[in-house]
């Protein structure tokens, strides 16, 4: 699309030339002053190839980013027939304007929206998976270099448990992060964690712990449950299912 074309449509979405009472320019935005709001097409202002973003203030501030927004304003001049104006804008200002706009842009896309809330929900256990991480390597170090001396400690028992836990009942963390990611519940996401853990006393299990001949096997696959057998991954799917 050209300058001029885009131009014309940011008019027509604008409202048209009599609703229009200035248009200027800063380093990355197209700033127009309109007679009434409720004229104006904003999602079409949005969808437009070529621009970035739309900012509703005093007035309507249209991103373009550097350079452009001269050309577009140029035509958009002359459309209205209202003399350029130039408004203030740092570059400080400038650079946080272009990366929160391309971030946008980014991020509505569906696949890309979909692959930020999957990271989302592991971002926020990177913390807690670290230090278990750490806590685990140190004890097994030790462990070795001490020919087990310090199995019977209940300090040094009680260290290699904070590293344990975290790793065996990550399932639900998973599950409450994606729940609440997807919006939902996330004391229900947490419960969907929950079943992804292995545990005898489990109703679905303590059967078939006491008697494998008396297990209760589930409908498809004739099977007894296996919580533990999708990982990370069935938990991340049951909290985003449960939602």
């Amino acid at each position: 699309m050209t300058n001029k074309e885009l131009a014309q449509k940011l008019l027509d979405l604008l409202g048209g030339k009599d609703n229009v009472l200035a248009n200027a320019a800063c380093m990355t935005r197209l700033r127009v002053t309109v007679k009434d709001t409720g004229n104006v097409d904003t999602e079409g202002i949005k969808a437009l190839d070529g621009v970035m973003g739309l900012v509703e203030d005093d007035t309507m501030q249209i991103v373009l980013g550097p350079g452009k927004v001269n050309k577009v304003l140029e035509e958009f001049s002359k459309l209205t027939g209202l003399a350029k104006g130039v408004a203030d804008e740092s570059v400080v200002d400038a650079a946080a304007t272009n990366k929160a706009a391309q971030k946008a842009k980014y991020e509505s896309k569906p696949v890309q929206a979909f692959l930020k809330k999957i990271s989302n929900v592991f971002v926020a256990l990177l913390p807690g998976i670290i230090a278990a991480g750490l806590i685990n390597g140190i004890c097994n170090v030790i462990n070795v270099s001490t020919a087990g001396a310090l199995a019977g400690e209940w300090w040094y028992q009680g260290i290699r448990s904070m590293g344990w836990a975290l790793f065996a009942y990550l399932p639900i963390l998973v599950g409450y992060n994606a729940a609440r990611e997807f919006g939902g519940s996330a004391a229900l996401g947490g419960i969907a964690g929950m079943m992804c853990i292995a545990n005898s006393a489990m109703p679905l299990l303590a059967p078939g712990a006491a008697d494998p001949a008396t297990a209760i096997l589930l409908p498809l696959t004739n099977a007894q449950y296996n919580p533990a057998a999708g990982g990370m991954i069935a938990a991340l799917i049951a909290g985003a299912f449960f939602v």
